[in-house]
């Protein structure tokens, strides 16, 4: 049983389906990016699992600060996840992206290629790294960075915050790495997050985000299906043929 003292209202011009977000995918991203490193216009934030709820909330809420970010996509094919998509479905995802105001979109498979550092080109040095995938997809791009000032990351360290796993594949670094790039790991739980939280503190970040909301600054990829269709959703989900939020009614 919930008090009622613990309730949030929502905010005045956002519908229930965009309330269900704040405290969920767009909640964690707001999180993300103000709880580890203080970020300013021109900051770069280095993130894969990129095309996730989460990851597109990063990339907008990014943009409407002016910071930029390097989006690692997942590759659609039967090594990553066990479906098979089309070259044509890949480009559409990173199209989307770059839409939502993704500075550079990459796929994973492109971090062994020669080019990515003229693909990251003059990009400034990156100060925040979200690890949503886990897996080799983190791993084998901080293989590729050095402690020149050319590097992608910043020779004053960088905090690494993992908050998912999606690739159920280990996260791995050398000793090495994190001694000469001074990297800081970090762990998230939104969960774990409004357990502790006060109620001032989620009533302020709910705050904000409709304020994003209301200005154009955020959307969401959100449907509405009945209860009877919930399972045969939950099965695309599970296989990756379903993008997005869905919203059930009742």
């Amino acid at each position: 049983m919930v008090s009622e003292s613990a309730l949030l209202a929502i905010p005045s011009g956002v519908t229930p389906e965009i309330a269900s977000h704040l405290l969920g995918d767009a909640g964690t991203a707001y999180k993300l990016l103000t709880s580890f490193t203080q970020l300013q216009a021109g900051d770069v934030v280095l993130q894969n699992d990129a095309c996730s709820p989460i990851g597109r909330c990063v990339v907008q809420l990014c943009k409407a600060r002016g910071i930029k970010t390097i989006n690692i996509v997942k590759d659609w094919c039967v090594q990553s996840c066990g479906v098979t998509r089309s070259p044509k479905c890949e480009a559409c995802g990173k199209k989307k992206l770059e839409e939502l105001g993704g500075d550079i979109v990459v796929s994973e498979s492109q971090l062994d290629g020669t080019d990515i550092k003229k693909t990251l080109g003059e990009m400034p040095p990156v100060k925040l790294v979200l690890n949503g995938r886990g897996g080799c997809a983190m791993s084998e791009l901080l293989k590729m960075v050095k402690w020149e000032r050319e590097c992608v990351l910043s020779a004053r360290g960088v905090d690494i915050v993992t908050y998912n796993e999606s690739s159920n594949r280990p996260f791995t670094l050398s000793a090495s790495q994190l001694m000469t790039q001074s990297l800081s790991l970090r762990g998230f739980n939104m969960n774990n997050w409004l357990n502790c939280a006060k109620k001032e503190e989620v009533a302020a970040l709910v705050a904000d985000l409709a304020s994003s909301v209301q200005k154009g600054e955020l959307k969401f990829n959100t449907k509405e299906i009945k209860f009877e269709e919930m399972m045969s959703y939950v099965e695309k989900a599970t296989e990756g043929h379903c993008g997005g939020t869905r919203v059930v009614k009742l």
